[in-house]
């Protein structure tokens, strides 16, 4: 699935973790951009901040925990905990979210 799609997360496992690093919403535009503001545009999935980058507080991007919980909670049919380890609105360079698997899952 992730052969040529820069839309699929970028994941890695550390024991019962799974690390999910979000790739450029819109790669062409990441690889084209000029100043940070206009790669934080292309790399960002969510329309909401747009024009409004000083004005979201970090904590914004703990609503984006939601996708890669969905995801793993259907997936595993079990509850996961999220937590956002880096985001856009920190002042970090790319999204990465902590999916915690329950015990015993391999």
């Amino acid at each position: 699935m992730k052969e040529g799609h820069s839309f699929f997360p970028k994941l890695r496992r550390e024991g019962n973790i799974i690390y999910d690093r979000k790739g450029p919403a819109r790669r062409e535009a990441f690889e084209k951009a000029k100043t940070r503001e206009e790669k934080m545009k292309a790399i960002c999935f969510c329309p909401l901040l747009v024009d409004v980058w000083e004005e979201m507080p970090g904590t914004f991007c703990y609503c984006a925990a939601g996708w890669p919980r969905r995801l793993f909670e259907g997936i595993l049919e079990t509850p996961v905990k999220v937590e956002v380890v880096k985001a856009l609105t920190k002042g970090d360079d790319y999204c990465e979210f902590a999916i915690h698997l329950p015990e015993g899952v391999t």
